[in-house]
């Protein structure tokens, strides 16, 4: 978080954090501090017994303490939701994204007579990514 990073931190911009209890946690919470004195939002996503060491955040999602091998992929979940929910509000078409559509598109032109079929023409699976379908909720705090 040293020179460029940190001099892009300013008043209210949300600062996502993955929390585990591995080495780095104290490296990690002061980088955290630093940004929260120039007004960021943190919103933390942490294993239980990391969450404790953090009491300045403005929301949090915390996992339960599990494998420190398996932590940094489950807690990646929670901040994937918010992603899709984030681009959700946004208006972004999440079942066919641009950049990807294109590269597939021209793949599947060279490939000669090919019919190219829209993803909306497909079957999408109904999901409820909603945080408050896959979590408890209790005042700025949530439990997986």
């Amino acid at each position: 978080m040293k020179h460029g990073p940190i001099a892009l931190i300013e008043e209210d911009l949300p600062v996502i954090c993955l929390l585990d209890g591995d080495d780095l946690s104290a490296k990690t919470i002061s980088n955290l501090k630093e940004a929260e004195a120039r007004g960021a939002t943190i919103i933390l996503i942490a294993t239980a017994s990391s969450a404790k060491l953090v009491d300045f955040d403005s929301f949090r999602v915390v996992i339960e303490d599990c494998d420190p091998l398996l932590a940094p992929l489950i807690l990646a979940i929670p901040a994937q939701i918010l992603a899709y929910q984030t681009a959700v509000e946004k208006g972004t078409d999440v079942d066919q994204p641009r950049v990807w559509v294109q590269k597939s598109e021209k793949r599947l032109s060279r490939v000669g007579n090919t019919k190219l079929i829209s993803f909306k023409e497909t079957v999408q699976p109904k999901i409820d990514f909603s945080l408050e379908a896959n979590c408890q909720y209790s005042k700025n705090y949530y439990t997986i």
